[in-house]
């Protein structure tokens, strides 16, 4: 097999691979660096986008030196891109993944795709089921504290997350990497107003559990500790607020309780990053549930 680089006037060839007995196909430059979609980067969120079909699938890129050494996952994406879509993957160079997508960490895979979006919801009807949990994020706007967290829902099972469509940080190639693809599998819905739909879903039997800090000021009866035993008396949905505000009072006015992180000592470090948070309270649930 002789697969010809995308650089002028070099090539390599290769032994005849069994998987692969033709030449995938090279088109020039000009034609794929701006996408038909958007850039999908990385291993993981590659795989899960082809795994998950919820985008529209253009041309999957791989790193020429992958099909030279016979990298184990860059040949079998090539066969999941196959069998998805009944075409070759493109081989390219290092230099010309390095030209489309800057610094991106790309592992020298890359995927053209339509961009994710979100289902809208308004509110979540009743369930007698005690051990569902879906997460609210409201005015999360860093793409890495998003996939952070929703990569944490997809560990801890989590049933479904709903993000505020304003002010939130779109579902984003970053946001895919930063979640290790978990944004192409993980049920996710968008909601117009987050105080409507908490205060909708809670008339459904559905409690509201916020997340924050207790105050040195006014009523903390509202709060409980994370370390508390037995907090998911029903469904619950849990909710977390933009990175450097937390949840607005109109949002915690909805709440049923306000669970917090209790910490080991005080210091100038009184609280943990939003992602980190949500990755410890989760922990915590999940173990309840067992």
């Amino acid at each position: 097999l002789r697969v010809t680089k995308m650089r002028r006037g070099t090539s390599f060839r290769n032994e005849r691979h069994d998987r692969f007995t033709h030449k995938p196909k090279v088109p020039k430059e000009k034609s794929i660096h701006t996408p038909e979609g958007e850039w999908v980067y990385g291993v993981q969120p590659v795989r899960a986008a082809l795994e998950s079909k919820k985008r529209g699938l253009h041309n999957l890129y791989i790193k020429d030196s992958h099909f030279d050494t016979r990298q184990s996952y860059a040949m079998s994406l090539m066969e999941d891109w196959k069998r998805s879509t009944g075409k070759e993957a493109v081989l390219v160079t290092k230099d010309f993944l390095g030209n489309i997508l800057q610094d991106k960490l790309h592992q020298g895979i890359v995927l053209d795709a339509t961009p994710l979006s979100l289902k809208a919801i308004d509110f979540l009807p009743p369930s007698t089921n005690t051990n569902d949990l879906w997460v609210v994020l409201h005015e999360i706007q860093d793409p890495q504290n998003l996939g952070a967290i929703v990569r944490s829902c997809l560990f801890f099972g989590v049933t479904g997350i709903v993000v505020s469509n304003k002010n939130s940080a779109p579902l984003s190639p970053a946001v895919s990497k930063a979640s290790a693809g978990a944004i192409e599998l993980q049920e996710m819905y968008e909601v117009g107003s987050t105080i409507r739909f908490l205060n909708r879903s809670r008339e459904n039997g559905w409690q509201i559990l916020g997340t924050g800090i207790p105050t040195s000021e006014g009523d903390d009866s509202q709060y409980i500790s994370i370390t508390n035993p037995k907090i998911l008396k029903k469904p619950t949905i849990l909710v977390f607020g933009n990175e450097g505000t937390g949840l607005k009072k109109s949002v915690l006015d909805e709440c049923t309780s306000v669970v917090f992180i209790p910490p080991k000592q005080k210091t100038l470090v009184d609280s943990l990053n939003v992602s980190v948070s949500c990755g410890i309270i989760l922990q915590q649930l999940s173990a309840e549930k067992e």
